[in-house]
């Protein structure tokens, strides 16, 4: 058996506190959170949370909707989504509501729109009691921890001029599910409602968030594992459609005997070859009693595994050579493939490494190797961009099977113009070739390795990067444990480069008019960006000009600052 494994260093995240914006009830002039800890039973905050709109009453500690003058909602995906929701002016009429959508990153390729609206009394009375059916003021004194995780959410509650507010790193009480979870379901999708249906905020609408209630992994699941089929324990893993970091209940079972995870694994002369290696030697070293012994280039660091072990994810361990530690995640991914470590050195708790990272393959000499696994889907991606002009050009193939039926999709992008997508038939023989080139090539252990990257060569006013992605399959049939290998074309010369091309060729073999399925174009969302003709470009300043070939605004010479176009006359 052959296992891969990454130790990655661990790390302190420092976070700031948030506080709220306005004075607090003590008078002192200080913005600052209540401070009163309110400890709330799993079965009261459920029972509350399960209360319908219609027959609500006042939970103890829930906001007097009489005296709330003010509500701050923020629900925060990072890079996918971010809602921030501003009520003020309640009344019996009515309040004011202002909004702020964006999705996706918030540079080139996100969306952001900003608006006010009305809540009708009706609405204002919704809001009222979906606030009304959670302990705010317990909420609001609980305690605070050293870090979050995607979504960042956070609610600010005014009652006049005190302000009781739940920060992002609030630590609540373990329920299943997690009241806060179904409080800002509930606050994120009446928010989200507001904005569904008004114009203009169609490139900012998002699907409302699910029900935390009817989440799976609340309940009884089972996943399989290293060829066998675990217990996942409910409540652990939500953040993940996968189960991922779920906690695996192996009951009295000692679980690193449970996954043959006993032995020693050591550098063989392929693990040297791989292109990341930094240390000269290592061999690790795996106890029936848990312990672990890493020999890196000839010094020994020891440690103990723990007795947690979660679903799809890195095993963390702290190993010690004296007074100086190394904190080492490793990942135990595939039965049938190299050992991967990476590791940070410590030589104390201090935040700042050392020691340069170390980044290593292991693997267990006694492993005989399987056959190849066939690529079960395969992708290229090319882009192209000028610095200067401001050009750009991004195309992408993707060959997999869907329902049983080979599917091609060509994407391709250009300046100024929408994004347009071709679906294509793929026949069964296009499958038996890239099974005999995988085969061929053990595609499944490929890794190119460029002997001089200093050959590469760079243009100064135009970049472009081409990559493959190759999908494989779980060998124990797992359609969600695929896994994926990428390989960039500056990375490959000579062999290498010649399976490149190969690949590539049998996906554009692939696009022919006669297996043409469908056609159609999506918004791009750089189409408008610098494009004179959109009438989006911002206005110039005084005694400024707009070049009208790349759209820059701000020149004030004879000639174009970006792209070298003459002034207009």
């Amino acid at each position: 058996m052959k296992l891969r494994y990454l130790l990655a260093a661990g790390g302190i995240c420092m976070v700031l506190l948030s506080a709220c914006a306005g004075k607090p009830a003590d008078g002192n002039g200080t913005a600052a959170l209540t401070t009163e800890e309110t400890t709330m039973s799993a079965k009261e905050t459920t029972r509350e949370a399960e209360t319908s709109a219609a027959g609500a009453g006042k939970a103890y500690g829930a906001v007097d909707p009489e005296k709330v003058t003010r509500i701050v909602f923020d629900y925060d995906m990072f890079n996918r989504y971010s809602l921030r929701a501003v009520v003020t002016d309640l009344s019996a009429a009515g309040a004011k509501l202002e909004i702020k959508k964006t999705t996706g990153p918030m540079n080139y390729t996100g969306f952001r729109k900003e608006g006010k609206l009305t809540l009708g009394r009706e609405e204002t009375e919704e809001l009222l009691k979906i606030l009304g059916r959670y302990d705010i003021r317990g909420m609001s004194g609980l305690p605070k921890t050293s870090g979050s995780s995607a979504p960042r959410r956070s609610l600010y509650v005014f009652e006049g001029e005190e302000c009781l507010g739940i920060a992002f790193n609030t630590d609540f009480p373990e329920t299943i599910p997690p009241v806060e979870d179904i409080m800002y379901y509930e606050l994120f999708n009446f928010f989200n409602g507001r904005i569904s249906g008004e114009p203009g905020w169609e490139d900012v609408r998002t699907e409302d968030l699910p029900d935390p209630r009817k989440d799976p992994a609340y309940g009884e699941r089972t996943a399989s594992w290293f060829g066998n089929t675990v217990r996942l324990v409910p409540g652990t893993g939500t953040h993940h459609d996968t189960g991922a970091g779920a906690v695996i209940d192996y009951g009295s079972r000692i679980w690193w005997q449970e996954e043959g995870f006993i032995g020693t694994f050591s550098m063989t002369e392929q693990d040297r070859e791989y292109r990341y290696r930094t240390a000269d030697d290592a061999e690790l070293t795996v106890k029936p009693d848990g312990s672990v012994v890493l020999m890196l280039d000839g010094t020994q660091w020891t440690g103990t595994l723990g007795k947690t072990r979660r679903y799809r994810e890195g095993i963390p361990v702290s190993l010690r050579n004296g007074s100086a530690f190394r904190d080492v995640t490793i990942w135990n991914l595939r039965e049938d493939s190299y050992a991967e470590l990476e590791v940070r050195c410590y030589p104390g708790p201090v935040p700042e490494p050392q020691f340069p990272p170390v980044d290593i393959r292991l693997s267990d000499p006694g492993w005989k190797k399987q056959d190849p696994a066939p690529v079960s889907a395969l992708e290229w991606h090319y882009s192209r961009s000028g610095m200067m002009n401001g050009d750009y050009e991004t195309s992408s193939m993707k060959l997999f099977t869907e329902n049983g039926e080979g599917r091609l999709i060509f994407t391709e992008m250009k300046p100024y113009q929408p994004e347009t997508i071709r679906v294509y038939r793929v026949e069964d023989e296009v499958f038996e070739r890239l099974k005999e080139l995988s085969e061929k090539h053990d595609l499944e252990a490929w890794d190119p390795k460029l002997s001089d990257p200093d050959s590469r060569v760079f243009a100064l006013d135009e970049t472009f990067s081409q990559s493959l992605t190759l999908t494989f399959p779980d060998p124990a049939g797992e359609e969600d444990d695929a896994w994926t290998r990428s390989v960039d074309w500056d990375d490959t010369e000579g062999e290498d480069s010649e399976i490149f091309r190969g690949l590539y060729s049998l996906l554009k073999d692939c696009v022919k008019d006669e297996n043409l399925i469908e056609t159609r174009t999506e918004k791009n969302p750089y189409e408008d960006v610098g494009n004179p003709a959109s009438g989006s470009a911002t206005p110039p300043a005084p005694g400024m000009w707009t070049c009208p070939s790349c759209g820059y605004a701000e020149n004030k010479g004879k000639f174009c600052t970006e792209c070298g176009s003459p002034r207009p006359k």
